[in-house]
């Protein structure tokens, strides 16, 4: 992941457990249990060349069952076109980030 990829994986990141999701990170090997700490979710990002970000929802608080919500595909290599293709219900979630690929990284591709 060069550090384009990597300001965008953050922000992906950021921006989907700001909105609550748990994530897990399949790399196409194995998959990480469901995370809530950004530095533990990047630190298992871009072990290949590509990785499928899973987002999680509990029903309600006090409930312990989580259940998968969408995804988010990421592949290496891409630079500011890192963040591949993602489930539509992720759309207004992930509106800042592309909008700020947009406007801030788009200038110098």
């Amino acid at each position: 992941m060069d550090k384009t990829e990597s300001r965008i994986a953050r922000r992906v990141v950021s921006a989907l457990l700001a909105a609550g999701y748990g994530i897990s990170i399949d790399d196409g090997e194995a998959e990480t249990p469901v995370l809530h700490e950004e530095r533990k979710i990047i630190r298992e990002m871009s072990a290949t060349c590509s990785d499928r970000i899973y987002v999680w929802t509990r029903d309600s608080v006090a409930d312990a069952e989580t259940r998968r919500n969408g995804w988010v595909l990421m592949v290496y290599g891409n630079g500011i076109d890192v963040l591949t293709d993602y489930t539509t219900n992720l759309e207004a979630t992930l509106k800042p980030v592309n909008d700020w690929i947009y406007s801030e990284l788009a200038k110098s591709k």
